[in-house]
This record gives structure tokens, C-alpha cells and sequence, in this order.
């Protein structure tokens, strides 16, 4: 809270003037401070990047919602009822529109905060255009920054993975996407620069042959002498995710346990005698 007078100095509430501050905040709810913030508009610059990345953290899930839901991916969707996302044209489409209201309101948002540095120039003991902005601008973010964690949390709550489609669209290229896979099992015996240029061989020949990396990966080794140092079997693409099971786990455990923020801060400081 700010009660500080024309200019600043709260010199128009007299020797009292911090008490009377105090009990207004009291009052009020709000916290006081000792210093007047009238062209210190650093905090309220700072809540409107806040709101415009919230945004933005939730247009990256948008998008990828977005790019994974295409017909040729086809492997995460948002939640499905009847005519959600239907097209007016086409009947068969079922658009992601929660991600495209998300990306949409966090352009806008993105564009508004151009001007937050604006805020901050703010001379002097009044602001003279600069405080208007804020007016326009920071309720708006505000605004767009919950309409965009609600939509995030409608994606979220129904998201529809086809794990299937995903272990299928590992083979789209012939298993070439497991070539690393392939030449890290390899390196142990014969060093990474060998397996490299093995795989790498065997990669080639299948993608120009349109056979599969496993079918050609043998043919290859026999060529170089090196078939007795092949694994039995293969890797595979369910042995080759690493941390990914931890790295999650520990994503959705930091997430779940930040402290939630007070909206008001009610520890107000005592009174100057």
C-alpha cells in the first residue's frame, strides 16, 4: 500500500504519519511500506513479466500439444466430447482449440509486455504518461495469464495419449532414429569412433535399400569382421530412455510441493512509536 501524499513524503499526515499508514494497511489487508513507490513501479514491471510468463510456460505445452495431435503424428490429444473442436467445414477435424486459445492469448500477451519497460521510466515524483500504461496493460495480463492456466488446466486434466501411435512412429523411419542407441552398445567393444562408422554405414545403406536399421545393422558388421561383437538382441527403443521415468517424476515432484504464494502478505510491521 501506498499512502504517501502528492509528493512522496507523507508530509501532509503529519509525525504520525507512519502509524496512520499502518493502521490503514492493517485495515485494509495490504502490507505498507517504508519507502513511497509513486515512480518505483519496478514491482508492478515485475508482476506483468510474471503474468506474460505464465503465459508463455503454458504455450509451450500448447504448441506441443499441437504438433503432436497433427494426422501424421497422432499421438497426444486434448480431451474429447462430442463437437469439441469440430470444424464448421470439415467434419472429420477435432481442432486442439484449448492449445490454440492458449498460443493465441499468449501472442497478445507477449506483445503487450513490450511496454512494461515503460513502466519503470516513470520521473521524478509523478509519473506523466508512463503510470497510464499500466492502466491499460497490466490487468489485461493479468486477465490473459488466468484465462491461460485455465485452458491449461482443461488439456492437462483430459490429455489423451495413444502410446501405440508413439511406439509405431519409431519405425517410420526403418529404426533409424535407435542409431545412437545401436553405436553407444557398440562402443564398449570396439571403440566410439568404430561403432560410429559402422552404424553410420549401416544407417546409409538401410535408408537408400528401404530396409530397416536392425536388418542391414548384421549384414554390415559380417562385412568388417565385427558381427561376434553385435548384441543379442538389438537394442531396443524401450531399453534406450535413460532417465526419462526419474526425470519426470522429479519434474511433477517439484511442481507439486513450491510453496503456494500468499496473495496478501498479512505480516505488517509494528508501528513506529
Amino acid at each position: 500500500m501506498s499512502l504517501f501524499g502528492a509528493g512522496g513524503t507523507a508530509a501532509a499526515l503529519g509525525p504520525r504519519s507512519s502509524q496512520v499508514r499502518a493502521a490503514m494497511a492493517e485495515l485494509l489487508g495490504l502490507h505498507h511500506t517504508d519507502v513511497p513507490w509513486h515512480v518505483d513501479r519496478d514491482g508492478i514491471a515485475e508482476f506483468g513479466w510474471l503474468c506474460t510468463t505464465v503465459t508463455a510456460t503454458c504455450a509451450k505445452l500448447a504448441r506441443n500439444v499441437v504438433d503432436l495431435s497433427r494426422t501424421e503424428v497422432g499421438e497426444v490429444f486434448e480431451p474429447f466430447a462430442s463437437h469439441r473442436g469440430a470444424s464448421s467445414t470439415m467434419p472429420q477435424k477435432v481442432n486442439p482449440i484449448s492449445s490454440e486459445v492458449v498460443i493465441g492469448l499468449t501472442g497478445t500477451a507477449g506483445a503487450l509486455a513490450s511496454s512494461l519497460a515503460r513502466l519503470q521510466e516513470a520521473g521524478h515524483e509523478r509519473a506523466a504518461g508512463e503510470w497510464q500504461i499500466e492502466w491499460q496493460v497490466v490487468p489485461q495480463l493479468a486477465v490473459l495469464a488466468g484465462t491461460t492456466l485455465s485452458e491449461t488446466l482443461v488439456i492437462v486434466e483430459g490429455m489423451r495419449v495413444d502410446a501405440g501411435r508413439m511406439r509405431a512412429n519409431l519405425e517410420q523411419d526403418g529404426g533409424l532414429v535407435m542409431a545412437e542407441a545401436q553405436m553407444i552398445s557398440l562402443a564398449a567393444a570396439m571403440g566410439r569412433e568404430h561403432a560410429h562408422d559402422l552404424v553410420y554405414e549401416a544407417a546409409a545403406r538401410a535408408r537408400t535399400s528401404g530396409r530397416t536399421l536392425t536388418e542391414v545393422l548384421p549384414e554390415v558388421a559380417d562385412e568388417t569382421g565385427k558381427r561376434d561383437l553385435l548384441p543379442e538382441p538389438l537394442v531396443a527403443a524401450a531399453d534406450y530412455v535413460g532417465e526419462a521415468a526419474r526425470i519426470a517424476d522429479a519434474a511433477v515432484r517439484g511442481w507439486s510441493t513450491v510453496p503456494a504464494l500468499p496473495l496478501v502478505d498479512t505480516a505488517l510491521p509494528e508501528p513506529a512509536a
